[in-house]
C-alpha cells in the first residue's frame, strides 16, 4: 500500500553525506534545500483540491478545503527494491531494532517544518541500475493496514470532504477466489512497478509534491512550476551525528519508474513498424497505434479482426485461472494502410458461394480437399462436403488444390464473394441504397443559422462526397438517390422530379422549375404523399432550386412569428422510413434536430435531468431511455435496412439518452454540437457532415460470427441490433463500425492445434449488388499459462472492458464498478504470479509481478474511470455523458485505445526539418507539462493546443501572429499554417492526426491558468481526477496489496 510515513533517522545508521551527482554518484538522494517542493506532503482527502499552494492571504485555518493534521504509524520498514533484469518489484526488510516502531508525525501543509529523512544506501550491485541524470529515489517504508483488502492507500483516517465517499469506498473489497491457497507474504506491502532497460530500476514511493494540481482542481496557484532553489549547502556529518536528511520523492519521479504507456508504443513503433506478415500462427500483431503494412498470407488483416488471446487456452478453468477475457473485435469495412491489399471481389458462379453442409461455413484457406479434390473437409466443424461440379480442382503431390493460389478464399484471410437472390430478401435482388436528408426548420434551427448553413453549403460541400462501390471505376457516376423532408411540428416532403421509371432512377427523370412540397400536417399515422420525384439522382441542377428556397420560406415565418417553437423528432425518422419502404431501398438518413421534441406527437419528451442525482445510485436512470417509442423505432428501421445519423444542436438539455437509441440500434452515427451558432461551428459540422455521407460502405447487413468445434461466441457488444443470439444486424456499416465479440469454451480444446474463427458478413453494396465479406483468423491453442500471457493483446482487452463496464453503468454506480474492475485487474495478475512465476524464477511473495504483454492493465483501468462515459457527471452533463457512451460503445481497437490514453506531444520541440517525425509524446499527467511549453493534446474525440506563460515570444509570433501569448485572443485563436518553417512544421505534425478523427474536432488553443484549461486537466489521467479517482501511483499500490491479499 501507499505509506503514510517515511523512515526516521533512528531507523538506521547513519550514512556519510553525498553531494548529489546522478552520474557520479547514484543513488545519492537530492538535496534542494528548504524549498516549496519539500514540504511535509497532506494526505489526500476525497474531493479535495490538494497539492495546492496555500493562499498567502490566508490564515492557515482558512485555507481552501484544508486537511486536518494528522498522525500515521508506519511498524516492521521494509524498503523497496526492484530487480533490473525482472518484471518485478519487491521489498526486504532492513536491519532495525525491534522494540522501535518507525513513526512519523504529519504536518499540515501550511507549515514550514521539514520531515526528516533516513536513506537507505542502495548496495555497490545496484549502481548501475540507474541511468545518468535521473534522480535516484530513496527507499521509503510501508506496512500492512488494518483494513484489510479494503484499506485506503493511505492509512489513518480519511476525512470526508464535501460528502464524497473515502477512497477505500471507490474500490471495496476484492473478489475472493476459491481453491487459491498460498503462503503468506513475508512482507507487508510493497509499491509495484516495471522496470525497463530505459528505466531506472529503482522505486520509492512517498506523497506527491505540493505543486502539482489535479486535473479540475481549480485556478494553478502562482508558484506551480516553482524550480528547487539553491539552497545552503548541507553541513558535514559530525562524529555520532546523522545523516542530512534526503528530500521526499515526487510522484513524477515514482511515476517514472513505473510502467509507461508512451516507452510501449515508442518502442513497439521502433521494433514491428515495417511488413507484418499473417501467415504465422501464434504470433501477435503489432499495437494499434504502430503504422505497419500487412501482408495477408491466409488470416485476416489485425485491422479487421484482432483477438485478446492469440494463444487460447484448452480448458474453460485454465481461462478463468489466468483471469484474462478470450474476446475478439471485429472492423469489418476497417479503413486500411494504403499499401494494405484490400479484399478481393470473387464470382463463383450461379451455385453461389461454396459453404460446409453442416455448419454453413464459407470456403476459407483452412479448409482440406480430400478424395482426389471432390470433397472438402471443414476446419471449423469436421464435416466432409462434396465440391460442386463447377468448383472442382486437381489436387497436387502435397494435397493442394493447383488452383489454390488463383482463388482468393483459398489463399487469403479476407475476401468477398458475389451472393446470388438465395441471399437475398424474397429472393429478388436489391436496388441501390438511398440517402434521405431530414432538416429541422423550427425557430430554433432557423435562429442558430442552422438551415441557411446546410441549404447553402450542400451542394459544393456535401453532394461531391457522396461515395461510390469500391470495386466499380474511379469513373463511375454515384448510383444513390437522395431526397429531402423538412419538419417542424409539420412534414413536409419534396418532389424534384417527373419519372417515367417505376423505381424511380435517373432515366426519364425531368426536373421541376418549381419543386412541389407536400404537407404532412397529421403525424399521428405518418405516410408519404409522393413517391414518384421523391428520390432524386445526386445531380445539382435538380436540388439549386429547392435548397434556395428552404431558407427564405422559413426564415419569413420565423421573422412573423408564425414559425412553431416546438419541433417534433419520432414522426420525422418514421416519414424516411416509410419513404424508403415504399421505393423498395435500403439507405441512410441523416436527421439535423435542434431541440428537445416537445410537441404533441408520438416520441414526445419531457425535461428530465435532475443534477442533485449526480453521483448518487439515482444517476444511472438518467442514463437509460425515458420511453421505448425510440427503441421500437430503431428496430423498425433495422427491418427495413434503414441507419440513421443523428445530428443534435441542443441549448439545452435534450435527453441523448433516448434519442441515441435509434442510432445505437441501427449503427448510426451520433453529434452533438452544444450551443450552436453557425458562424463559429459551422465548418466544424459541415466537416462531420461530409465525412458522414462518405464513408457508409455496406447496407442492410447481417454478421455471423462462427468459431471452429469446442468453443462459440457468448456475448457481442457494440451499436447494432441482435435479433437472436447468433446474427448481428447492421443497418449500415463504415470503417468504424466496430463490433466486440466474447467466445467461451464448449469443450476442452486439444493442446497445440488451432482454434478458427469466421466473420461473414452479407451486406448490399452502394451499386446495390448483394456480396459477402469473409474475415478468417486463427489461432493457436495451449495448456501452458506463459503462453496465454505472452501471446495477449492488451488493447483488444481493454476494447472489451470499457464496453462491459458501459453495459454495467446502467444497473451499477461509478463506485461499484471501479471495484469490480480493481478484482479483475488483481485477479489477472494474481493469476499471473501463481501460474507462471514460481519459485524457481525467484519471485519472492512480496514481489508484484507484471507481463511483459499486460503490464500497463493497471494504467488503463485507472484511465478507464475518468473517461466522461464511466465516471459521474458532476463536471459535465448527462447529455455529455451519454454522448461519450454513445461513442465509446462503438469504437474500435485504435479509437479506444486512443481514448483510454491520450497523447500529448510537444510542439516547443517541432524540428525545422519538414521530412522530421513527429516529436516523442509525454505521459499524462499535468506536473509534466512545462511553462515554457506548448503541447498539442488529444484522443481521438477532443483536440487541445496548451499553451504555457513563459513560451517563447517567437515561437508564439511565428504560430498566431502575437508576440505575447498574454494577449492571444484564446476563443478566436486558431491554427493556420504561416509562411514560415516552424508553422509548417507544426501543421504537419497536428493536422494529419486531426484527419484521423472520426468526428471532426475542433482544436480548442487553451492557455494555463484560464478556464478553458479545465479540459487538460480532465485528460491528465495519471493524476488523481476530481471524482476521487487514484492517480496511477496510488493506483497501482492498491492493486498490489489486492494482489498479495489474493496470494495469501
Amino acid at each position: 500500500m501507499y505509506p503514510n510515513s517515511w523512515s526516521t533517522p533512528n531507523q538506521h545508521s547513519p550514512l556519510p553525506h553525498q553531494p548529489f551527482n546522478p552520474v557520479s554518484t547514484p543513488g545519492a538522494p537530492p538535496n534542494y534545500g528548504p524549498t516549496a517542493e519539500t514540504k511535509a506532503a497532506p494526505p489526500l482527502i476525497n474531493g479535495s483540491s490538494y497539492g495546492f499552494v496555500p493562499h498567502p492571504a490566508l490564515a492557515p485555518g482558512q485555507q481552501p478545503q484544508e486537511p486536518h493534521p494528522s498522525t500515521y504509524y508506519q511498524d516492521n520498514v521494509a524498503p523497496l527494491t526492484a530487480h533490473f533484469d525482472s518484471m518485478t518489484m519487491s521489498q526486504t526488510k532492513t536491519q532495525q531494532p525491534q522494540h522501535q516502531p518507525s513513526y512519523l508525525q504529519q504536518q499540515p501543509y501550511y507549515q514550514e517544518q521539514q520531515p526528516h529523512y533516513q536513506a537507505q544506501q542502495p548496495p555497490p550491485t545496484q549502481h548501475s541500475q540507474f541511468l545518468a541524470g535521473s534522480p535516484p529515489l530513496p527507499p521509503l517504508s510501508v506496512s500492512s493496514s488494518a483494513y484489510g483488502t479494503a484499506a485506503p492507500p493511505y492509512g489513518g483516517g480519511q476525512p470526508q470532504v464535501s460528502g464524497q465517499p473515502p477512497f477505500s469506498a471507490a474500490y471495496g473489497a476484492a473478489a475472493s477466489y476459491a481453491n487459491e491457497t498460498f503462503t503468506p507474504p513475508a512482507v507487508p506491502s510493497a509499491t509495484p512497478t516495471q522496470p525497463t532497460p530505459t528505466n531506472p530500476a529503482h522505486l520509492s514511493t512517498g506523497f506527491p509534491p505540493m505543486n502539482m494540481i489535479p486535473p479540475m482542481g481549480g485556478p494553478p496557484g502562482p508558484t506551480q512550476y516553482q524550480p528547487p532553489s539553491a539552497g545552503p549547502p548541507p553541513m558535514p556529518p559530525q562524529a555520532g551525528g546523522l545523516a542530512p536528511a534526503p528530500t521526499a520523492p515526487s510522484s513524477r519521479a515514482m511515476a517514472d519508474n513505473m510502467p509507461s504507456a508512451v516507452e510501449v508504443i515508442a518502442n513497439d513503433r521502433a521494433q514491428r513498424s515495417g511488413v507484418f506478415q499473417t501467415g504465422p500462427v501464434g504470433v501477435t500483431p503489432p499495437l494499434v497505434t504502430t503504422d505497419f503494412v500487412c501482408k495477408d498470407e491466409g488470416n485476416c488483416n489485425p485491422r479487421f479482426m484482432r483477438s485478446s488471446l492469440y494463444a487460447v487456452p484448452t480448458t474453460s478453468s485454465l481461462l478463468k485461472s489466468v483471469g484474462l477475457p478470450f474476446v475478439l473485435t471485429v472492423e469489418p469495412f476497417a479503413e486500411l494502410h494504403p499499401e494494405d491489399q484490400h479484399p478481393i471481389l470473387c464470382d463463383m458462379g450461379p451455385q453461389g458461394p461454396v459453404r460446409c453442409v453442416r455448419c454453413k461455413a464459407y470456403m476459407c484457406p483452412s479448409f482440406t480437399f480430400i478424395d482426389g479434390g471432390r470433397r472438402f473437409q471443414c476446419s471449423l466443424c469436421g464435416a466432409s462436403t462434396d465440391v460442386p461440379e463447377g468448383y472442382f480442382a486437381h489436387l497436387d503431390h502435397t494435397g493442394h488444390r493447383v488452383d489454390a493460389y488463383q482463388r482468393a478464399e483459398l489463399c487469403l484471410g479476407s475476401y468477398e464473394l458475389v451472393a446470388t437472390k438465395e441471399y437475398c430478401k424474397n429472393d429478388q435482388l436489391p436496388l441501390p441504397p438511398a440517402f434521405i436528408f431530414l432538416l429541422d426548420v423550427s425557430q430554433t434551427a432557423i435562429r442558430s443559422g442552422l438551415v441557411g448553413l446546410f441549404c447553402s453549403r450542400f451542394i459544393t460541400e456535401i453532394l461531391p462526397s457522396l461515395p461510390c462501390d469500391e470495386h466499380e471505376s474511379a469513373d463511375a457516376k454515384c448510383p444513390l438517390s437522395i431526397g429531402f423532408i423538412t419538419y417542424d411540428n409539420q412534414l413536409h416532403f419534396y418532389s424534384l422530379s417527373r419519372s417515367t421509371a417505376a423505381d424511380g432512377e435517373s432515366a426519364g427523370a425531368t426536373c421541376l422549375t418549381k419543386p412541389q412540397m407536400n404537407v404532412v400536417a397529421d403525424i399521428s399515422e405518418v405516410f408519404v404523399p409522393a413517391v414518384q420525384g421523391f428520390l432524386v439522382p445526386p445531380d445539382p441542377a435538380l436540388l439549386t432550386n429547392l435548397l434556395s428556397t428552404i431558407p427564405s420560406q422559413f426564415a419569413s415565418a420565423a421573422s412573423q412569428g408564425t414559425a412553431s417553437p416546438d419541433s417534433i423528432l419520432g414522426p420525422a425518422i418514421q416519414a424516411g422510413l416509410e419513404a424508403l419502404k415504399a421505393a423498395g431501398r435500403c439507405g441512410k438518413l441523416f436527421v439535423l434536430h435542434s431541440s428537445l421534441p416537445t410537441a404533441e406527437a408520438p416520441g414526445r419528451l419531457k425535461h428530465r435531468e435532475d443534477r442533485h442525482v449526480i453521483g448518487t445510485d439515482r444517476e444511472k436512470t438518467l442514463l437509460q431511455p425515458a420511453t421505448d417509442f425510440y427503441t421500437t423505432l430503431g428496430k423498425q428501421c433495422v427491418e427495413v435496412g434503414c441507419s440513421v445519423d443523428l445530428f443534435l444542436f441542443p441549448n439545452s438539455y435534450v435527453d441523448v439518452a433516448t434519442l441515441a437509441e435509434v442510432p445505437r440500434l441501427t449503427s448510426g452515427n451520433l453529434f452533438k454540437y452544444s450551443c450552436f451558432q453557425a458562424d463559429l461551428q459551422g465548418d466544424q459540422f459541415i466537416c462531420d457532415l461530409r465525412t458522414a455521407v462518405s464513408q457508409p460502405k455496406a447496407f442492410d447487413a447481417v454478421m455471423r460470427i462462427r468459431t471452429s468445434t469446442g468453443t462459440r461466441p457468448f456475448e457481442f457488444l457494440g451499436n447494432f441490433n441482435q435479433p437472436n443470439t447468433t446474427d448481428v444486424e447492421l443497418a449500415a456499416i463504415d470503417n468504424n463500425t466496430a463490433i466486440t465479440c466474447e467466445v467461451r469454451h464448449d469443450d476442452k480444446l486439444p493442446d497445440s492445434d488451432l482454434v478458427l474463427i469466421q466473420a461473414a458478413i452479407l451486406y448490399t453494396s452502394l451499386s446495390g449488388q448483394r456480396r459477402l465479406r469473409v474475415h478468417n483468423l486463427a489461432l493457436s491453442t495451449s495448456a501452458n499459462a506463459s503462453d496465454i500471457f505472452r501471446l495477449a493483446d492488451l488493447d483488444t482487452y481493454m476494447n472489451w472492458l470499457s464496453k462491459t463496464c458501459l453495459q454495467a453503468t446502467l444497473a451499477r454506480t461509478s463506485a461499484q464498478i471501479v471495484a469490480e474492475v480493481t478484482a479483475k485487474v488483481a485477479h489477472t495478475l494474481a493469476g499471473y504470479r501463481r501460474l507462471c512465476t514460481g519459485g524457481a524464477q525467484g519471485a519472492s511473495p512480496g514481489e508484484l509481478v507484471l507481463p511483459e504483454t499486460i503490464k500497463l492493465l493497471p494504467l488503463y483501468a485507472q484511465c478507464l474511470f475518468k473517461l466522461d462515459a464511466i465516471r459521474p457527471a458532476r463536471n459535465s452533463t448527462i447529455d455529455d455523458r451519454c454522448y461519450m457512451m454513445f461513442l465509446l460503445n462503438g469504437m474500435g481497437v485504435e479509437k479506444s485505445s486512443k481514448l483510454i490514453y491520450p497523447t500529448i506531444i510537444p510542439l516547443h520541440s517541432a524540428s525545422l526539418d519538414p521530412c522530421a517525425e513527429i516529436p516523442v509524446a509525454i505521459r499524462c499527467s499535468y506536473e509534466r507539462l512545462l511553462p515554457d511549453s506548448a503541447y498539442f493534446i488529444h484522443n481521438g474525440i477532443l483536440a487541445l493546443l496548451w499553451l504555457g506563460p513563459k513560451i517563447d515570444p517567437t515561437w508564439i509570433q511565428q504560430i498566431f501572429g502575437v508576440n505575447d501569448v498574454s494577449i492571444l485572443e484564446i476563443e478566436k485563436a486558431k491554427l493556420m499554417e504561416q509562411d514560415n518553417q516552424i508553422s509548417k512544421s507544426i501543421c504537419q505534425t497536428v493536422f494529419p492526426i486531426l484527419g484521423q478523427f472520426s468526428h471532426c474536432p475542433q482544436l480548442r488553443v487553451t492557455r494555463q491558468g484560464d478556464l478553458s484549461e479545465a479540459w487538460v486537466k480532465r485528460l491528465m489521467y495519471e493524476d488523481r481526477d476530481d471524482c476521487s479517482n487514484a492517480s496511477y501511483v496510488e493506483y497501482l499500490c492498491h492493486i498490489h496489496k489486492e494482489v498479495r491479499s489474493l496470494l495469501k
